[in-house]
């Protein structure tokens, strides 16, 4: 009979290794995963006409006063905004991590594009799945959803690189940081502190009125250079605990584990809907309580409530 060989277990990749290894991936194509990271800023360009139209009805709605039609205006361009942002965003991420895992293939930008809308539905549900989660782990004392946004970081590349969907995924993600959370953790917090103080620089060096622009203008620049760096570090951290637990990617998780976290993610459902039913009670008293004194909100009355000039002329000095 023969003797069962166990394989020696390679060290989770260490933060040195992991931020010399993300530059050095990030350098040998940084020009496609920029305009990866660019494309849902680019592509809103041609949207640029949509955008004024909206402007000038919503400041002719304004001049005319009725509030109504405004923010009935307000709430269309910001869903139309929302969807298409969402959209883009989503396809750009999963097309930049799927690069990333086949960083020896050279894809155009159209299939990347492609291959990140072709599981894109698997990606929204995987993201709903880990919010209700996450939102139940915060109904339960707070502790137990910052331990689940941990377990759950790498559903996302376990759905592009293994094609794992749903809850599954979210439960392979989990069984990957097992023994680790502490290690995660750390190196999810030492990037997200390097990516603050970079902004942090930049802003403190175009802090001045007259720069204020071109500081705005540099944080966004930052943000869209930084992000494949982050996704890369995310990435490598994947692969390092991916090759340690070679059972977990051919596995089916059990049904237990789909259980409980059904329960939880129901649990979450149920705090996300108390929660924008809270909202909503709470618009529809601030409406009430517009229609009821439409004068609340004029400017004029309450510049006589609380008076623009407050300046005061002390009495004069009594003669001794």
């Amino acid at each position: 009979m023969a003797e069962k060989v166990e394989v020696a277990k390679a060290p989770f990749i260490s933060p040195g290794e992991l931020l010399k290894t993300s530059y050095e991936h990030y350098k040998g194509q940084w020009k496609r995963l920029l305009l990866l990271a660019a494309l849902p800023y680019l592509s809103l360009l041609p949207f640029a006409l949509l955008v004024g139209i909206f402007v000038a009805l919503g400041m002719y709605l304004y001049a005319s006063q009725n509030f109504i039609a405004l923010g009935a205006l307000v709430f269309i361009g910001v869903i139309l905004a929302l969807v298409y942002l969402t959209i883009t965003f989503s396809v750009s991420s999963l097309a930049m991590i799927y690069q990333i895992a086949n960083k020896t293939k050279s894809f155009s930008i159209r299939e990347l594009l492609m291959k990140g809308w072709s599981i894109v539905w698997s990606y929204w549900i995987i993201s709903l799945l880990s919010s209700l989660l996450i939102f139940g782990g915060i109904l339960l004392f707070v502790i137990p959803g910052i331990i689940f946004s941990i377990w759950f970081v790498f559903a996302m590349y376990i759905l592009v690189v293994e094609g794992t969907k749903g809850m599954d995924a979210l439960v392979k993600s989990r069984e990957y940081v097992r023994g680790n959370w502490w290690g995660v953790l750390g190196r999810v917090i030492l990037v997200s502190f390097l990516v603050w103080i970079i902004v942090w620089v930049f802003t403190m060096l175009f802090q001045s009125t007259e720069n204020e622009a071109l500081g705005g203008i540099l944080q966004f620049v930052i943000s869209i250079i930084v992000t494949p760096f982050t996704v890369i570090y995310t990435y490598l951290m994947y692969e390092s605990l991916k090759k340690n637990k070679p059972d977990v990617a051919s596995a089916t998780p059990s049904a237990s584990n789909k259980r409980l976290y059904s329960i939880i993610a129901v649990l979450g459902f149920l705090l996300m809907v108390g929660f924008i039913f809270w909202m909503t009670q709470v618009a529809i008293q601030s409406f009430s309580n517009y229609q009821q004194n439409p004068g609340l909100f004029d400017p004029e009355q309450l510049e006589e409530v609380v008076p623009t000039n407050t300046s005061r002329t002390p009495p004069p000095l009594e003669e001794s």
